[in-house]
């Protein structure tokens, strides 16, 4: 499959070297012989069937800086709003960080988003069109296979009938009974070094002398008798043929041909290819002449254009006749041939070499849109479990996400690689959920306001960060860009997302705010944010190997684990909040029931649950709090997996790094590969 995805991308770069070899053809047409124009062109045929290429390659690098220039896709969203709050909605909105504005006609009213499906997106990996799952890279594949799949049964029925036309015109000669010209045949054989045993037959049906077959080759003539000397031009000319092995050369021409048979550059490579496959042989006939013998072989050619209606020459049959349309170029040719000095031999050593190398630098684009990078098994460096190197390499989205009541919405949860946990004012909890792979994602939410502390978290992972709302401790953050934010359109948000969000109408504000994978991926676009990891970002887990156990030190634990003890007047005993070991899984309960996602109906449950003690304290009279998500060693943490439970403590030097476990030795402490939930809990609960 990987071969397949390559196919435009080696077309593209074949294409490249096509048009340089034709645009320079007026200088090294002068310069170089037809032997030489003949064989280059065997770079670029090895070019478009095999995709090899350095480490780096120049197209790579270019497609990468391409990625990083503004994208504008054009799509519209419709804006509608809702009906008219009561005073008590409006309190509600305003206290979770939403603008209530005024229309002309003085009623209040909230923003809404309605998505309208876009017609096309240009990301891999990504959603195509609404309502449609198709990814891109998959609709790339399809495609591919498509034009692939075409192109080999145009070149497998193409051999096919060029071998059935073979046999026929095999049965239909016969062999060549003079001892004298069979003689002369042997004899040539010797002087070109030919040792195989070549059969000498003679067609009344082909136009022109040729030669067929691998295994048992065969040279035959036309019907028309010929005089000894011409016969000696005409098998000097198809040994030549022979030699070079210019039935492979024909076959991997028609197999680049019918691969790219969409590509008009390989059709036009082809012609030129035919062309001076023809004169590079008269060459290499001429220089085993004398002077006075080309006037000779000249009208030799001409004789053997055999004017009947007999068979055409098939695909990769090479012979000696050209049609009359380039009978008179090789004549020319041949008048005017002179032997090449050892100084243009070197220099076109030289120069094939050179266009090797550049072929082999310049390369195809590969990371683009990451043809050999969507199979290649990798270790993900949020969950430890296998992905492509596509998924491994691309930002992360962190969302905050609603916790508040027993009626939360928890949409697309399950696919958190991620989940944190942190009190809010209020007295609840409020999750921020990080998603790989989210660009496939319809409904992610509902969707709540930020706090500064899950910034500094989303920081860790150098994610793209998503909320609806914000309190004022966190607004300079954001509009100073301390952060990539997909931001509501609410008061003062500087530069609020165009096409990320969603507005469920058949809920109430502010808990029917979504947000969708393909929206944000425009509004990443949009902002021109990058897309990619940065190469600083450093090793958050530590993952155990296959049929590795945790630490001997850890303990066992009981089914049930309550963050921030089982007891108390803390956020986590409010809502009722505990993790149940089962089947080695944690699954998250909450008021007596596992939560599930709104999206599959599927249970929440991860392979680790962290509980992460920071020190915390309560801001202002509204209850805002603060929690120190950076600080040296001797902070605790607590670590359950595999139905153990082990203590430690956990740093973090800059908000640039990520926090990192240790155990009571210094040792990093390993984890279950799979899904985690980090609890921050205050160290005064």
């Amino acid at each position: 499959m990987d071969y397949i995805r390559a196919l435009f991308p080696l077309s593209l770069s074949g294409t490249i070297f096509i048009s340089i070899l034709l645009i320079s053809k007026s200088f090294t047409g002068k310069q170089f012989n037809h032997q030489w124009q003949y064989y280059i062109w065997l770079i670029v045929v090895l070019r478009l069937l095999i995709p090899v290429t350095g480490g780096w390659n120049i197209m790579d690098s270019l497609w990468m800086q391409l990625k990083e220039l503004p994208q504008h896709p054009e799509v519209t969203r419709q804006a509608a709003v809702s009906e008219t709050k009561t005073e008590e909605e409006k309190k509600t909105v305003e206290s979770y960080g939403l603008s209530i504005n005024k229309t002309e006609t003085g009623r209040d009213q909230v923003p809404q988003y309605k998505e309208i499906s876009p017609s096309s997106i240009s990301i891999w990996n990504h959603t195509w069109g609404d309502g449609d799952k198709t990814t891109v890279s998959a609709l790339y594949d399809k495609i591919s296979l498509f034009f692939f799949s075409v192109g080999m049964a145009g070149f497998l029925l193409k051999l096919f009938l060029s071998l059935l036309y073979e046999h026929r015109i095999l049965k239909e000669s016969r062999l060549l009974e003079s001892e004298e010209y069979q003689y002369e045949f042997d004899l040539i054989k010797t002087q070109m070094k030919v040792n195989r045993k070549i059969r000498l037959t003679a067609n009344r049906c082909i136009r022109s002398p040729m030669i067929l077959g691998i295994i048992r080759p065969c040279i035959v003539l036309t019907d028309k008798e010929i005089g000894l000397q011409d016969f000696k031009y005409v098998v000097m000319h198809e040994l030549i043929h022979f030699k070079r092995k210019d039935y492979l050369y024909k076959l991997a021409v028609q197999l680049s041909l019918c691969i790219h048979w969409f590509n008009p550059f390989v059709w036009l490579m082809q012609r030129e290819i035919n062309r001076e496959c023809e004169i590079s042989c008269d060459e290499g006939v001429l220089g085993r002449l004398y002077n006075e013998e080309r006037f000779l072989y000249g009208d030799m050619l001409l004789n053997s254009v055999h004017v009947n209606k007999g068979y055409k020459k098939s695909i990769i049959i090479s012979g000696l006749g050209t049609g009359g349309s380039r009978v008179r170029e090789r004549l020319v040719c041949i008048m005017n041939y002179k032997k090449i000095s050892f100084i243009k031999k070197a220099m076109g050593g030289m120069t094939a070499a050179l266009i090797c190398l550049t072929i082999f630098l310049t390369g195809y684009i590969r990371t683009g849109i990451d043809i050999y990078a969507k199979d290649k098994v990798e270790t993900s460096y949020l969950t430890g479990s296998p992905a492509n190197q596509a998924e491994n390499i691309s930002r992360p989205l962190a969302v905050m996400l609603d916790n508040s009541n027993k009626d939360s919405s928890y949409a697309g949860l399950s696919n958190a690689s991620i989940i944190y946990e942190a009190p809010i004012e209020g007295n609840v909890t409020r999750f921020m959920g990080i998603f790989e792979n989210y660009g496939e994602m319809v409904k992610i939410g509902y969707i709540r306001s930020s706090r500064d502390y899950f910034i500094s978290l989303a920081k860790e992972y150098h994610a793209v960060f998503a909320h609806y709302g914000q309190t004022f401790y966190e607004l300079d953050l954001i509009n100073q860009g301390e952060i990539d934010h997909i931001s509501g359109r609410v008061d003062k948000i500087q530069s609020p997302a165009k096409y990320s969000f969603l507005t469920d109408n058949d809920k109430k504000a502010p808990y029917n705010k979504y947000v969708e994978g393909e929206g944000v991926i425009k509004d990443i676009v949009d902002f021109r944010y990058d897309m990619d990891y940065q190469d600083k970002t450093g090793q958050k887990f530590y993952f155990l190997s296959s049929g590795e156990q945790v630490s001997s030190k850890a303990v066992s634990h009981d089914t049930y684990i309550y963050p921030g003890n089982s007891s108390g007047g803390n956020a986590y005993q409010q809502q009722e909040a505990c993790f149940r070991y089962k089947d080695g899984k944690y699954i998250r309960y909450q008021y007596g029931s596992p939560i599930k996602d709104e999206n599959t109906g599927k249970e929440i449950e991860v392979s680790n649950v962290i509980y992460q003690y920071c020190t915390d304290a309560v801001r202002d009279e509204k209850g805002y709090q603060t929690f120190q998500t950076i600080g040296e060693e001797n902070n605790r943490v607590i670590i359950f997996t595999q139905g153990k439970m082990i203590e430690g403590t956990w740093s973090r030097p800059s908000e640039t790094e990520p926090a990192i476990y240790k155990d009571e030795n210094g040792d990093y402490i390993k984890i279950t590969p799979g899904k985690t939930w980090i609890c921050v809990i205050g160290t005064k609960e």
